[in-house]
């Protein structure tokens, strides 16, 4: 169970940085294009709230093997990361798709609001990033 543990945790950190990737990106292109309705935007805002549900995801999957594992004193250290993670993810789903139906004249408001939950996602990132690996 272990060696699924960590297969799932490699997989967890790899979304991780694809979804703080795809934030930056969406958040540029909404600025730079400003619009909604391209292409582009489109594309950039349905695989970043992929990813972050992905994401989300393997966290839950880690969360079940740990305590079957019987971790959960490790697994609750880490609730922080948890409470931003979700945080993030909702907040990332709920604005993406916002945007994806608004007008081309709100997508610099959706930009900058991206790039502040870019914050969000890079302090959840760097959370789970330093909590050291019990199974190392």
């Amino acid at each position: 169970m272990d060696g699924l543990y960590n297969v799932i945790r490699i997989m967890h950190n790899a979304f991780g940085g694809l979804t703080l990737l795809l934030t930056l990106v969406s958040a540029l292109v909404l600025l730079a294009t400003a619009r909604t309705t391209s292409q582009g935007s489109a594309l950039a805002l349905r695989g970043n709230s992929i990813s972050a549900s992905i994401q989300a995801l393997l966290g839950i999957l880690m969360v079940i093997i740990g305590v079957l594992i019987g971790n959960a004193a490790y697994i609750g250290n880490l609730w922080l990361h948890y409470i931003l993670g979700i945080a993030s993810v909702g907040v990332i789903s709920a604005f993406a798709a916002r945007a994806r139906r608004s007008p081309d004249s709100e997508a610099r408001r959706f930009g900058g609001i991206l790039l502040g939950i870019l914050v969000l996602v890079a302090i959840t990132f760097y959370i789970g990033q330093t909590k050291l690996n019990p199974f190392a």
